[in-house]
């Protein structure tokens, strides 16, 4: 999920710069850097700390849980961000969307 949230990260940077118009200038734009962070942050967690087999502190629940429902904030705000892109497509003629 990682990788695919990377190249989706490129062809956004792509389309910007082929374009010729500004990077980060939006809500949209902030919260789409703040939901990349996050799930790379929470990616590296999991994948270190809470692996099943080798993870540092896999039997921690605080952490699990933690992790778990920081997940889904993520997800939330994920889906926020894909939303508020839809209302910028349409110039915030909600009616159209």
């Amino acid at each position: 999920s990682i990788v695919c949230m990377l190249c989706g990260y490129y062809v956004i940077y792509q389309n910007k710069e082929r374009n010729g118009a500004p990077h980060a200038t939006s809500t949209h734009a902030w919260l789409g850097i703040a939901v990349m962070v996050s799930m790379v942050a929470l990616g590296v967690v999991g994948g270190l700390v809470l692996h099943p087999d080798w993870g540092m502190d896999k039997t921690n629940t605080t952490v699990r849980w933690a992790h778990k429902v920081g997940a889904r904030v993520v997800l939330f705000l994920a889906w926020c961000t894909a939303v508020m892109g839809l209302y910028s497509l349409v110039q915030q003629d909600y009616i159209k969307l």
